[in-house]
This record gives structure tokens, sequence and C-alpha cells, in this order.
């Protein structure tokens, strides 16, 4: 069965591929350029969602199967291909820009096939043993649909605030504003290797959930949530501290940009953590609702604060989106499994913890 849906899921993941392909491709034939890039390079998204949700069903499963090595070989080779790449090309090539492209769909191919080869070493799947694709891929979509709301959310409220700013300012404005936002968006360094940690251990947790676990669980949320609380102060004051060392003088306008961002970062890494307990019990729907949600105030907070505060008040609408989705998504998650948070606070107030074996 695991494997019917492991195969199931890849061929999901590729009809939604060809799909964004055949949506794009008749735009791209109208419409000469996107945000003065060439049309035709937007072509390659479809292409680069399909090889990077291949390569992240098979780190998720390195996860929750508790192969570390081999999970942090995925994640170093992706971090380290795409560079390397492009620098090889712009050294012998001469071209910049183009050469990250190519570096980073390069690397996606090469890591595409690793898993691959992985997963049928793994598995040994074949497309044969699918004698209900039809109804799997149904299955599938109707219970993965609300996660591709989710995915926009994300995307939109990563780049909304940019692409407002060209609008409102100039491309000085943007280019101090990003800057200073990559420096306060440091916070994911932390985020997302607890969060790799942490939910493949909450969804164990949930598989044979009792009392001690759901006092543990919650636990790790409260621990999960000061971290985040200090790796954001360290970064508000850090922050400041070395862009004034390592950067040119003309970046060194809008560094509140780096608090702001910082927020954010934590804010998105609290309601990624709390999502686990939504999708574990199928109540997948209300992400659409939070997801359009979020993206409606993003867009309309960052128009008004970037009005009210200048540059500095896209980052500040960029977090209160954040924050929103964080409490929507958080206020469901406790409707559909209450966690004992009281008990939890007492028992780490005694040195308890119960996480520990």
């Amino acid at each position: 069965m695991f494997r019917r849906h492991l195969v199931a899921g890849i061929m999901l993941c590729a009809v939604i591929s060809i799909g964004m392909f055949m949506l794009l491709l008749p735009v791209t034939l109208i419409v000469p350029q996107f945000f003065g890039l060439e049309s035709h390079y937007y072509l390659l998204i479809p292409l680069a969602g399909f090889l990077s949700n291949t390569i992240a069903i098979n780190t998720m499963l390195l996860r929750h199967e508790s192969k570390a090595w081999q999970f942090l070989l995925f994640e170093v080779a992706g971090a380290l291909f795409a560079p390397l790449i492009a620098i090889s090309l712009i050294i012998w090539g001469q071209f910049a820009w183009q050469a990250l492209l190519a570096g980073t769909i390069a690397a996606l191919s090469i890591l595409w096939l690793a898993t691959i080869i992985q997963i049928l070493r793994r598995y040994g799947m074949c497309l044969g043993e699918i004698t209900d694709f039809g109804g799997l891929l149904k299955q599938q979509c109707t219970q993965g649909y609300p996660l591709i709301f989710l995915a926009l959310n994300a995307v939109i409220l990563a780049s909304c605030d940019r692409l407002i700013l060209a609008e409102m300012t100039n491309d000085a404005a943007v280019g101090i504003y990003a800057i200073n936002y990559k420096i306060g968006m440091a916070v994911q360094l932390v985020t997302l290797a607890l969060g790799g940690i942490l939910v493949p251990w909450i969804y164990r947790q949930l598989t044979d959930i009792t009392t001690l676990k759901q006092v543990a669980v919650a636990q790790v949320n409260i621990i999960y949530g000061i971290a985040m609380c200090a790796v954001v102060a360290a970064i508000a004051w850090s922050g400041p501290l070395l862009a004034t060392w390592l950067l040119d003088p003309v970046y060194h306008a809008h560094q509140q940009v780096i608090f702001w961002a910082a927020m954010g970062g934590a804010a998105h890494a609290l309601y990624s953590l709390f999502v686990c307990y939504l999708v574990y019990f199928s109540h997948n729907k209300p992400l659409i609702v939070i997801s359009l949600m979020g993206i409606c105030i993003n867009i309309g907070a960052t128009i008004l604060c970037v009005h009210i505060y200048g540059v500095v008040g896209a980052a500040i609408a960029t977090f209160a989106a954040y924050l929103l989705v964080f409490i929507a998504i958080a206020y469901y998650a406790h409707k559909i499994y209450p966690l004992p948070w009281k008990r939890a606070i007492k028992h780490l107030m005694k040195s308890e913890y119960m996480f520990l074996p």
C-alpha cells in the first residue's frame, strides 16, 4: 500500500507540473516579458517544481526513517551543487544570473536522478503495481489540494513585499530592503534545522498518543517558541552590527527591516509546526481560507504600511501576515487536537521534561 501511494504521489507531482506548464505556455507566447524577464524563462518553473518536490518526498522519508547521514548528504548537496555549478559557468561562460538559473536546474536534475535511484533501491517500485491510479490520484488530490493554497500563501508572502516596493519606490530602495531582509531571515537557518527534526518526531508521537506524550508535545512546542524568541533577539542585535561591518555604507539604511524580517521568519516557523496537527488528522480544508486570508492581508497591509512607514513598512506587513496565519492555524489546531498547555508549563517549571527518554 505504501509503495502504491509513493508512486502515485510522484506521479501527481508530474501531473501538476505538466498542467502548470500547459497553463504558462500560451501566456508566454502572448506576453514577451514579466517583471523585466523574458517570459520563456518562466517555463522552467514547472520543471524545477517537479524535481524539487520529488527530492522533498525522498528527504521527508529519510527524516521519518531516521537515516540522518543520507538526509544530511542530500541537504548539503542541494545547498552546494547549485552555486558551484553557477560559479563554474560564470568563470567559463561570462554570463551572470543565467548561470545561477542553469546551476539550479542542473543541481536539481542531479539530485532528482539520485533520488529516483535511491527510492527504487529502497522500495523497488514499479508503475505496474498501481491498478487504480485514477482512484489513488483522486484520493491524494482530495486530501492534499488545501496544501496547494498553503504553498501559494508561502510563495506570495515571501515575494509580495519586494514586488510592491518595486512599484511604489525605486530599484535602489528594493535592493537595500532585500539585503536587510535576507539578514533577518537568517532565522530560517535555525528553524529549518529544528523543523526537520521536530516534525517527524511530532508525527511519531501522534501515531500512538498517550497523556504523557501529549504533555511532551506541548513542552516541545513551548521550548521551540522560546528558542525562536531567543534567535530573533540574537539576530536583531547582531544583524545590524554585521551589516554595518560587512556591507557597503549604501546598504546601511533601513536596518529596522532586519528585526521585522526575523520576527516574520519566526512566525512562519511556528505555523509550519502547527500545520502538522491539521494534516495528521485530515482537517486540511481550513488551510484554504487561512491561506487566502493571509495573501489578501499581506497585499493590503504592504501597500498601506509602505505609504505610512516607507520601506520598513513592507517588512512590518509581512510579519503581520505571518503572525495572523500562525494564530489562525494554531486556533484550528487547538480545536482539533487540544494540548495540555498548563500541565506542560507546570512540569517545565519543575524541570520535568517529558520528551526526554
